[in-house]
């Protein structure tokens, strides 16, 4: 027969071990925690810093557009002015000359609005 101490002994001993690995498990638990919180947070710092990429894109992209449009206004502005101009003030008119020029802007003006068409559906498939 064992005696009441060895077997408080052994019974404490026992619990002990119980506790010891009780709380390497709840160590364990939380370091996995904080790998997961750690993980979570780099995650979302990346999203983040993708979105602003994103963002300062299509930025650029409405600037580009926003100068297309500006440059398209002042090559109609410069069309206006070439017709004016083409108007017979003394019985003679730039027509050939201001002819060429009005053609030539037209067809900037033509690749300028692909362009920004181009780039206005670049815009809307980054919103997606």
């Amino acid at each position: 027969m064992s005696s009441p101490i060895g077997k408080w002994v052994a019974d404490n001993l026992i619990a002990a071990l119980v506790l010891l690995l009780s709380f390497a498990g709840n160590l364990y638990q939380c370091n996995q925690n904080k790998i997961s919180v750690a993980r979570a947070d780099r995650e979302e710092k990346r999203a983040v810093a993708l979105q602003q990429q994103k963002s300062d894109f299509i930025d650029g992209l409405n600037k580009q557009v926003s100068d297309i449009d500006q440059e398209i206004a002042r090559i109609r502005e410069n069309i206006r002015l070439l017709n004016l101009q083409r108007i017979p003030t003394d019985g003679y008119s730039s027509f050939d000359n201001s002819y060429e020029a009005i053609r030539a802007s037209e067809d900037t003006i033509a690749e300028l609005a692909a362009n920004r068409q181009l780039l206005k559906g670049q815009i809307a498939e980054m919103i997606k």
